[in-house]
């Protein structure tokens, strides 16, 4: 199982995960409304308020699922960190490749 984590514009967060559930990249996900990031961008300091992304996924459809995030993000260079989940229970992470499998 991996989780994947993207920060968004608030405004894009909900099509964006409904996009990816569509497409049984992702089993499911939460959407935190609103987190206040600061980076470094073209030499300065951003303050940004922004949405945060978890979403699960199986390792089979990671790389499709951050390859599809990559395409739709608005940002040049999309905060996307991946992670993968060691334990939990069998139940869960079987119900995560079941609704994540190509039909």
């Amino acid at each position: 199982m991996r989780l994947v984590f993207v920060t968004l514009p608030a405004s894009d967060a909900e099509a964006m995960l409904l996009l990816l559930l569509r497409e049984r990249l992702v089993a499911g996900g939460s959407i935190i409304p609103t987190v206040h990031s600061r980076y470094w961008w073209n030499g300065e300091i951003v303050a940004e308020q922004e949405a945060a992304l978890f979403m699960e996924t199986s390792s089979e459809r990671v790389e499709e699922a951050v390859t599809r995030l990559k395409a739709l993000h608005p940002y040049a260079c999309p905060r996307v960190v991946v992670l993968r989940a060691h334990e939990g229970p069998a139940d869960y992470f079987r119900w995560i490749r079941d609704e994540t499998r190509e039909f």
